[in-house]
């Protein structure tokens, strides 16, 4: 029996059918078992992953209760304040015959005045630019993070106004105050010393 071309065309269309069948097949199968393999290494990072963030989570909270306790905690130098107190007299308080401290003279109170002012000058300027780093990435970011913005907002009011009062003040007082190391390191640091939106303003002009 002999074929026709027809049949043997017929033929070989027939065998490449199957040929490409099971190529099909196995493709079929071999993307199967590929997703199944990506589902399986998909499931594992998720595990490891909780396991991750489930130690995060202890991690910081021994740190924030191990903070809490070091800031909490009673220190040994604690007992000594009232001692330090004392020796306040060395800035200029005088004893008086029975040895209680004599009251402070108006010169002395406007030296305490300028020198809290001062200090309190320091910390506000200290506090905006620490506070700085935990803006967003972006001004619309603040809108969820209310507090942090109005606190360098409010340090840097802060720092203005302290600034204003020492300024009006008996310059003298100033330069011989314990502290003015504190108000000469604040004036340095007045470049950097920022409201919310300077502070976005200079980032956006520095990118």
């Amino acid at each position: 029996m002999t074929l026709t071309t027809l049949d043997a065309f017929n033929l070989i269309a027939s065998i490449a059918s199957i040929i490409l069948s099971v190529l099909a097949i196995g493709l079929s199968l071999t993307f199967f078992f590929a997703s199944k393999k990506a589902e399986r290494n998909s499931y594992q990072s998720t595990v490891k992953i909780e396991e991750a963030t489930s130690t995060l989570s202890k991690l910081s909270l021994r740190m924030l209760n191990q903070l809490t306790n070091a800031i909490t905690a009673p220190k040994p130098t604690d007992e000594k304040i009232s001692d330090i107190i004392r020796e306040a007299r060395t800035t200029g308080l005088k004893d008086t015959g029975d040895g209680n401290p004599a009251a402070p003279t108006k010169e002395q109170l406007d030296q305490f005045r300028v020198d809290n002012l001062i200090a309190a000058m320091f910390y506000a300027a200290l506090s905006n630019i620490v506070l700085q780093d935990d803006l967003p990435v972006s001004i619309g970011g603040t809108e969820a993070n209310v507090t942090i913005a109005a606190m360098v907002d409010q340090s840097k009011g802060d720092y203005m106004t302290l600034k204003n009062w020492i300024q009006a003040s008996d310059q003298a007082k100033v330069n011989n105050s314990p502290v003015k190391h504190m108000y000469d390191y604040s004036l340095g640091w007045e470049g950097n010393i920022k409201s919310v939106r300077e502070y976005y303003a200079h980032k956006e002009n520095e990118a």
